[in-house]
């Protein structure tokens, strides 16, 4: 009965197929958006998750855990935010050219499928990498820089890609601390010496 008082009409409303129910309607998109990042909001659960998971495992475990959880989320979000910037940046709507720096020209021209002028007259760009793959090598940027191995084979090439990475590099140095935090509370605990913030 709590849970009808408290998370079952965001629950409801944020698995809602609204982009189905777009599909056959005209609805307003930030309408749309709106419930859909209702969705989001589910996840301040995980902090109850985490609470739960104590009674189950031991706490730096659960720590452990979560840290995970976080660290996935993170990464897909700013994969999210990688890709934005490189489809933002490809396209010089001035001269209505394809940029060849962006890091998304680059991935393009590396798997063989070039952008190109639609010559049909529509005025549109078409080719490029597919979806997956564009999504998939953004995430495997973001995962190499927030864990401080950054191979180069994806590089940030102009100025908005270069701040961005940074800021990546930054929160991989704040993600890196918190592990080792996780990894002297654990060693605390098990040596059973007081530490201090660890409960």
């Amino acid at each position: 009965m709590n849970y009808l008082k408290t998370w079952f009409v965001i629950d409801l409303l944020s698995c809602l197929p609204y982009d189905v129910i777009n599909a056959f309607e005209n609805v307003d998109e930030g309408i749309s958006s709106l419930f859909s990042s209702l969705k989001v909001v589910r996840l301040l659960r995980l902090g109850r998750v985490a609470r739960k998971l104590d009674h189950y495992i031991e706490y730096g475990a659960a720590v452990l855990v979560l840290l995970v959880c976080v660290f996935g989320l993170a990464a897909h979000w700013m994969a999210c935010i990688w890709y934005s910037i490189g489809d933002y940046e490809i396209f010089d709507e001035d001269t209505k050219t394809i940029r060849n720096n962006s890091w998304l020209y680059q991935l393009a021209m590396d798997i063989g499928s070039p952008y190109q002028f639609n010559g049909s007259g529509s005025g549109k760009w078409e080719g490029g990498p597919s979806k997956n793959s564009v999504y998939i090598s953004s995430l495997y940027f973001t995962m190499t820089s927030l864990t401080s191995v950054g191979f180069g084979n994806i590089a940030p090439s102009t100025d908005i890609e270069k701040i961005f990475a940074v800021a990546i590099m930054m929160i991989g140095c704040k993600y890196d601390s918190c592990w080792r935090w996780v990894g002297d509370g654990q060693e605390a605990h098990r040596l059973d010496i007081p530490s201090i913030g660890w409960k």
